[in-house]
């Protein structure tokens, strides 16, 4: 498949998909059926972000009840824009290009995100009611969130919900961009008042795909330097899960945690 940046507001559309098969099909009456989880060697971003619709795409047209899981990283780091965001307003682009950093599009919305190789990615992808169903957007956020709690909190990390959403107040400083770790939504989960993880959301007529990120480790200014924002900003509102658990977590350690809370607790 083709694998590159972004170039300007083209749409992910454009990119073709991977031809690769799943490594697990899951093929299932039940209206929950139980979590074909992945791991996955790191991609670059064209990779992921395809890999995700394709299979959005399939759970959107099969007859039977699906419910897939994927763990992955990035490689090379790559910056990600949502769905509906403009490149030169959601981050840095020149810094990008200085850095060798790609921009892809998200299939989903929210705002930009850095991805850096000490980082988590988790998506989910589903057409069963318990994801898909009637209880809409925030329904599936919770529950996809009480499943990060709880892998979190099986290497040591405590966290909460947010119940209301966070508001951004306004930061002095020319064309600062605020990117998706600035604020947190209802039932994204935080560290204190800190951000841990951030998630974004695209649901189709049948089918649902939540995706977010998990940072091991931030490299605050290079961050804020690719996002185009403000480094004080950023260790305000966020916290890396080596931060949180106040040692450094191996990435095996939390892939392995969280591919134990998504099959006992995710279904």
């Amino acid at each position: 498949m083709t694998r590159g940046p972004l170039k300007g507001r083209e749409p992910l559309q454009q990119q073709r998909f991977s031809t690769q098969p799943l490594w697990v099909t899951v093929v299932k009456t039940s209206a929950n059926p139980t979590p074909c989880v992945t791991i996955e060697d790191p991609s670059d971003g064209v990779y992921n972000m395809a890999e995700d619709c394709r299979r959005l795409e399939i759970a959107e047209s099969s007859p039977d009840a699906l419910l897939y899981v994927r763990l992955y990283r990035w490689d090379p780091p790559t910056a990600s824009i949502g769905r509906h965001q403009d490149p030169e307003s959601a981050l840095d682009t020149e810094s990008c290009a200085a850095e060798g950093v790609p921009i892809v599009r998200r299939p989903t919305g929210g705002r930009a995100v850095f991805h850096d190789r000490s980082e988590l990615t988790y998506s989910v992808v589903s057409n069963s009611p318990l994801l898909a169903g009637s209880g809409g957007i925030l329904e599936t956020y919770r529950r996809i969130a009480e499943v990060l709690q709880a892998g979190l909190s099986n290497i040591g990390v405590d966290t909460r919900l947010e119940r209301t959403g966070t508001t951004l107040r306004n930061q002095s400083g020319p064309a600062l961009r605020y990117p998706c770790f600035a604020s947190a939504s209802r039932h994204e989960l935080l560290w204190g008042t800190r951000k841990i993880a951030g998630s974004a959301q695209r649901r189709l007529r049948r089918a649902v795909l939540q995706h977010g990120s998990i940072p091991l480790e931030i490299q605050y200014g290079r961050m804020a330097r690719i996002l185009g924002t403000n480094e004080e900003l950023l260790r305000e509102r966020m916290v890396s899960v080596n931060e949180a658990a106040g040692r450094c977590v191996d990435i095996t350690e939390l892939t392995e945690a969280l591919q134990k809370a998504f099959r006992t607790l995710l279904r």
